[in-house]
């Protein structure tokens, strides 16, 4: 999908308290533990469950996400008007005369997303491979930012690239220094 589609990033944040983590940054990398890499998986999985939906550049931190979402033709309808075909004299069937678009905006994305990273925690806890979590999983918001050209989308590509080297000074790092902390937002060129 290219950049004249509507697309958006979004950021979502883990309830950190208990000390659940999706893994942890050592040496500016991220390595994920199997929380993390259920999420990962997940995410890749998007672009086949919805058509119309495309994933870019994205990483699993120890507490939140970052990716790029893609949505092509948001709220579109069939195109033309659907016309009649008769199959017999008796039954008559109607058929749209182009593909469907997604009808899907970034917020049902990103609800399904968590939905399905839920439903796979709550089965790895049921089959033992998991401890429970007493909390939400994922808080009800997400933070977005529509990319508007390819600057912007290499800016926001690096972010979500580098964000394990920032991982140090992020304020939702709990061993973040508080002289150093703060949400790290991408300013488009």
């Amino acid at each position: 999908m290219g950049l004249s589609h509507a697309r958006g990033v979004f950021r979502h944040r883990l309830h950190a308290s208990q000390g659940v983590y999706f893994g942890e940054v050592v040496d500016d990398a991220m390595r994920l533990n199997a929380y993390g890499e259920m999420i990962r998986s997940t995410w890749r999985e998007i672009p086949s469950y919805y058509q119309g939906i495309g994933t870019d550049a994205f990483v699993v931190m120890p507490n939140h996400v970052h990716g790029i979402i893609f949505i092509e033709s948001v709220g579109a309808i069939p195109r033309g008007r659907p016309k009649e075909m008769k199959k017999d004299v008796h039954s008559v069937s109607w058929q749209a005369q182009g593909p469907v678009p997604t009808t899907l905006g970034l917020s049902e994305v990103i609800k399904r997303f968590k939905t399905m990273t839920m439903h796979r925690y709550r089965k790895g806890v049921i089959d033992g491979l998991w401890e429970p979590y007493d909390q939400r999983l994922w808080q009800r918001g997400f933070y977005n930012h529509i990319i508007r050209n390819d600057s912007g989308l290499d800016a926001v590509r690096g972010y979500v690239r580098d964000n394990p080297l920032q991982w140090a000074l992020d304020g939702e790092n709990p061993a973040a220094s508080p002289l150093h902390s703060g949400d790290h937002n991408v300013a488009e060129k």
